[in-house]
């Protein structure tokens, strides 16, 4: 049993000239330490005896150029839980320091989220929706509980 949700963070900043950046807000530099900083809501903010959590982030796009100071940055990745009554608590943590490490650069950020899985028993409608209609035509062996399968199989809503 466990909860899934998928988010998107988008980093605003200002573009700039590589060769002028005091008058830009790098929205790639605010999204890294977005990136490093989420890895401390699990070590220090969930117990591990009653709740097992996973915050990844697995892309993160940015920038047009490698001498322009990027002006948005994206971040995409997957909150997962067993225990559903902390579920808006780290929702809250996810956003308050997104926000917070934004604004230390100067840059916003914005989270959105989109709800996959509840964490309840719901292993039928797992298997039956999502894991068997990934497997299907890829050339994988026989998925259990959902192992070989590539992470690409979930559509995000956020382009991924």
């Amino acid at each position: 049993d466990y909860g899934m949700n998928q988010f998107k963070i988008t980093v605003t900043g200002r573009s700039g000239h590589a060769n002028n950046p005091t008058f830009s807000v790098d929205a790639l530099l605010a999204a890294s330490q977005i990136v490093v900083s989420l890895q401390s809501v699990v070590t220090k903010n969930v117990n591990p005896r009653s709740n097992q959590v996973s915050i990844s982030i697995g892309k993160m796009e940015s920038g047009t150029a490698f001498n322009v100071i990027a002006d948005h940055a994206y971040l995409y990745g997957a909150l997962r839980l067993t225990d559903i009554s902390k579920h808006m608590y780290l929702e809250q943590k996810i956003e308050q320091i997104a926000s917070g490490i934004a604004n230390t650069y100067g840059a916003t950020a914005e989270v959105q989220w989109k709800e996959y899985l509840a964490a309840e028993d719901n292993y039928e409608y797992y298997i039956s929706t999502i894991i068997v209609p990934a497997c299907y035509g890829r050339g994988k062996t026989l998925c259990r509980r959902g192992r070989n399968v590539s992470s690409d199989f979930l559509d995000s809503g956020f382009g991924i």
